[in-house]
């Protein structure tokens, strides 16, 4: 299947030094694009925030890049960001805020390409006590 945001997606790759965060209603194919767009790369992994709670204290125990990129793999997922040409998507990620507020320093620290998908457009994740990746993140509403 075809999808006008994947155009959008092949340009943020190319610029990259920003995450990018999808958003809209829930069944609008966010999951589905960033799956299929993790094609276009050597290696990704795929983590939902929605479907998996433990993953969340990862978050929510740190917010440097190197501890969120290695405390997966307690949870049976390996990231090697030495794999070149890396994906990062997290998925569901209002249901964490504290994983929203990561994106600025995993943006930072470039190891990997970074997508999220919100599922709530206009509520931003990271309102109230965490800070806000602004300036980190290039958000496309689909």
């Amino acid at each position: 299947m075809d999808r006008k945001v994947h155009d959008t997606l092949l340009k943020w790759k190319s610029s990259s030094g920003r995450a990018l965060v999808l958003e809209g209603p829930r069944k609008t194919g966010k999951t589905f694009i960033m799956k299929e767009f993790s094609k276009s790369y050597h290696y990704s992994v795929y983590i939902d925030l929605e479907e998996n709670e433990e993953l969340k204290t990862v978050f929510e125990q740190t917010n440097d890049a190197s501890e969120i990129y290695e405390k997966p793999s307690y949870n049976g997922i390996r990231f090697d960001t030495s794999s070149g040409d890396p994906l990062f998507i997290i998925d569901g990620i209002q249901s964490c805020p504290r994983a929203f507020s990561a994106l600025k320093p995993l943006a930072v620290d470039g190891r990997c390409d970074m997508i999220a998908s919100v599922s709530l457009p206009g509520v931003e994740p990271s309102e109230g006590d965490f800070p806000s990746p602004m300036g980190y993140v290039q958000m496309v509403e689909m």
